[in-house]
Formats: C-alpha cells, sequence, structure tokens
C-alpha cells in the first residue's frame, strides 16, 4: 500500500520544480523488485521458468545497452520483515484471495494461477530464489554485461557479480523499501535512478539523504498505477516508454523541503502509512500537512531531532501540534487513541531512518511500540522515555 494515496498528488504539487519530463542518463539503477513480480504475466497464461528470467534480465538488460554500469535487484526476505507489518499483510491476502491453491514450481512450469502463488510465501521465496540463480547465469554469459555489475539482494542474500567489488553488509534487513535506501546511500557518488511502485521510497530516501551526504544526483522514477499492464496480454515483456511515471529529482526535493526534512517526513508517517493509521482525520492530506508545516515553523528542532545514531522526539508538544491542527482545520479531528498511534508513528520514522544498516536493534523492536508478538496493535501507557532513542541503548 504505501502512503495514503492522496500523497503522489501532494509531493507532485510541493514540489513542483522537483518533477523531470524525463529521466537523465544514470549510472546506477536500483530497483524494488517486488511488485514487478506481480506484472509479469496474465493469470491465465502458463510459463516456463526460463520466460520468468528473462522477464527479469530484460530490465537490466534495456539499462546495460542504454549505457548504465550498476543494475540492482532489490527482494524481500520474509523472515527479516518486521513483525509489525503482519496488520498488513493479512489485509492484502484478505483482498487477493488467499484460501485459492496453485499449481506446484517446477523445472518446466511456473506456479499456476500465479497471482495466487505469489500470496504463499514459501511459493514466492523459491520463485525468487530461481530468479535470482537464473539472473546471474544470464549475466555471466551475456555479451550486453561486460564491464557491467548485477547486484541481488533477497532471501539469498546478497549476490553481486561483475566489474565492481560490493563492501556493503545488508545481513539483518528484510524489506525491499530499505535495502533501496541502503543501495542508494552506498552508490551516493553515482548518479542513481531508484524505480519503485509505493510512494513511500520518496520519504524513506529523504531520510537516508538527511543522515548521510550524497555527492551525484538521486531520481525516483515512482510508477503511478497498473492500468496499462492489465491490458497488456505479451508475456513477460512491457515497454517502460509508455510506463505511467512520474520522475522526482529526490536531491532537489531535499533542497526545497518547506520545513526541516525530519520533521516533514514525520508529518508524512502520520497520514497513513503501512504501520500507521491516519492520526488527523476528516481533512484531505493537503490541508493537514500545510497546517502541520506552519504551525512546527521555528521549533522544528525541538519538536524532533535525528542524529547518527540516536532521535529524539518531544511527544507533549507534538500532540498539542496536532490537536491545535484539528481544532483548527474543518472537519478534522484527533484519532482516537492517539497517543499509541503517535508511538507507532515514532517506530515508523525511527525504523525508516535506522532500519536499513543492518539487522533491527533491540531498540527498534515493534513490541516496544504498541504492538503485541504477533504484530497486532494493542494500547499500551506511553511515558516521555519511549520517544528518546539510542540505537545500542535502552528504553
Amino acid at each position: 500500500m504505501g502512503l495514503h494515496s492522496e500523497m503522489r498528488g501532494y509531493f507532485r504539487n510541493t514540489f513542483p520544480d522537483s518533477v523531470l519530463q524525463h529521466l537523465p542518463s544514470c549510472d546506477v539503477q536500483i530497483v524494488d523488485f517486488m511488485w514487478l513480480l506481480y506484472r509479469f504475466y496474465t493469470p491465465h497464461s502458463a510459463c516456463h521458468p526460463r520466460e520468468f528470467i528473462a522477464f527479469g534480465s530484460s530490465n537490466a538488460e534495456r539499462f546495460f545497452t542504454a549505457g548504465g554500469s550498476v543494475f540492482v535487484f532489490c527482494f524481500d526476505t520474509p523472515g527479516l520483515v518486521p513483525l509489525a507489518k503482519a496488520e498488513e499483510h493479512l489485509k492484502r491476502a484478505k483482498r487477493k484471495g488467499s484460501e485459492l491453491v496453485s499449481s506446484p514450481l517446477t523445472a518446466d512450469a511456473l506456479p499456476h494461477p500465479w497471482m495466487t502463488a505469489l500470496l504463499d510465501r514459501k511459493v514466492r521465496g523459491a520463485l525468487i530464489e530461481l530468479l535470482s540463480v537464473g539472473l546471474c547465469e544470464w549475466f555471466e554469459n551475456s555479451p550486453h554485461c561486460r564491464s557491467k555489475t548485477l547486484i541481488i539482494h533477497g532471501p539469498l542474500g546478497t549476490l553481486s557479480r561483475g566489474l565492481d567489488t560490493l563492501e556493503l553488509d545488508l545481513r539483518g534487513v528484510g524489506e525491499a523499501d530499505l535495502t533501496v535506501s541502503s543501495f542508494a546511500t552506498y552508490y551516493s557518488n553515482r548518479t542513481t535512478v531508484v524505480r519503485v511502485l509505493d510512494s513511500d521510497e520518496l520519504p524513506i530516501l529523504l531520510l537516508s539523504m538527511q543522515r548521510k551526504k550524497r555527492v551525484k544526483p538521486l531520481y525516483v522514477w515512482l510508477t503511478n498505477g497498473k492500468k496499462e499492464y492489465e491490458q497488456q496480454e505479451v508475456i513477460g515483456e512491457f515497454d517502460l516508454a509508455v510506463e505511467n511515471k512520474t520522475i522526482f529529482h529526490l536531491t532537489r526535493m531535499k533542497e526545497t523541503c518547506p520545513c526541516a526534512v525530519d520533521l516533514f517526513v514525520f508529518f508524512v508517517i502520520i497520514q497513513r502509512s503501512d504501520f500507521v493509521r491516519k492520526i488527523i482525520v476528516g481533512a484531505n492530506v493537503s490541508k493537514v500537512m500545510s497546517s502541520l508545516i506552519e504551525s512546527g515553523k521555528g521549533r522544528e528542532k525541538s519538536l524532533l531531532r535525528l542524529g547518527e545514531d540516536e532521535a529524539f522526539l518531544n511527544a507533549d508538544e507534538m500532540e498539542k501540534l496536532f490537536k491545535k491542527v484539528a481544532e483548527s482545520t474543518k472537519r478534522a479531528k484527533l484519532l482516537e487513541d492517539s497517543a499509541c498511534e503517535l508511538l507507532r508513528a515514532w517506530w515508523n520514522w525511527l525504523y525508516w531512518s535506522f532500519g536499513g544498516d543492518g539487522p533491527l536493534p533491540t531498540t527498534l523492536s515493534p513490541t516496544r511500540y504498541a504492538w503485541d508478538g504477533e504484530g497486532r496493535r494493542e494500547t499500551v501507557e506511553t511515558c516521555k522515555q519511549m520517544f528518546t532513542f539510542k540505537i545500542d541503548g535502552s528504553l
């Protein structure tokens, strides 16, 4: 799901000078390939595994033949995705019909129906492993890949082939959203494009650039929808030129942020994310964001601070700000149990800030932030100590 559906339009309207008509030439492309698994072929087609591998490799081959040097595939590692994602995964399964069963994956045939197969965590993992191994074999035998670099991060760990030596340890990072951000930070001295479906990658990358300086430009190729794929009957291949997308110049977006980047991202999170319900309800995102930014001007550092390995949130002042905005915005009101949702928003913000560095520290365990041991929301008594964070510290 990513962020609230209105956030895409809000980003375009708030950062018009950061929206590009064409993507400049880039040296590195990083793709969250999880969503592209669902674009492979129509549910009524039967396919051989080699067609699946060809679909994946075609994305990298186009980039290499256009002059790109490094292509990174990022996949989720299911066992490492934080349990706070459990409710969102359950919602998705219910929407897609998890009671259906697919045919098995064999050496000669992919499972069918495809969408049903992708709902099964074990089958999805097996498909990602199949694709990862196949991509490595393709790279080693393709004439287009000489002097290029291929990187794949997922259930098999980090696989690296080609010219560059990778010095990045992402063991313990489960979500592709965060590995995308980690690779973008790693390649901060090379012009890079990140290709994703969910808009939450924008604030995640903004936070990463806030913590660690970027030298060369960073762009985000944000795919806007799926209608063009639903009408496409060609197995495997699709044309990027007609892909419905918005291209953001992230470096410029950071420079023109209407308030401190870390506070801006926190305001984005409370509009709704995969982990947080909308805290100020009843009014549209644009009005609430404008009011929050205006009310927070001049006291950003007293509300929220992001350091290299620590952070602080003034929960009392943040709650007062929320209440002020809700009272001054037509039809707006605070969500019931907003204090617990604020704690979960704080975790979400910390997770996006530090979760891509490696295994989650104990200080980032979701059970400390109003989730139970199975990832369900629970009501807890909050205290000031919960809003002071240090990677190796304690709450």
